[in-house]
């Protein structure tokens, strides 16, 4: 991986975590389907512009990032 596809990488990584933030602050963010729906949206849309971006990635990626998001902020 050559420095600029590890920086893009980064980057939307960060942005991502920001979104997952912003949505799980909402009062039963797991139980609103229309919030999860739309960080997934968010989570697509990030992964398909990237230059690296591929319907497989963004399938492991949003799996992922909801897993790590159950673990971290449901109670």
């Amino acid at each position: 991986m050559d420095g600029e596809t590890r920086q893009r990488v980064l980057d939307t990584t960060r942005e991502l975590v920001a979104a997952l933030w912003e949505g799980t602050r909402i009062v039963g963010f797991f139980d609103k389907w229309d919030e999860v729906r739309r960080i997934k949206l968010k989570i697509k849309r990030a992964i398909l512009e990237q230059p690296f971006g591929s319907r497989a990635l963004v399938d492991a990626v949003t799996e992922r990032f909801m897993d790590l998001a159950k673990a971290k902020w449901s109670r």
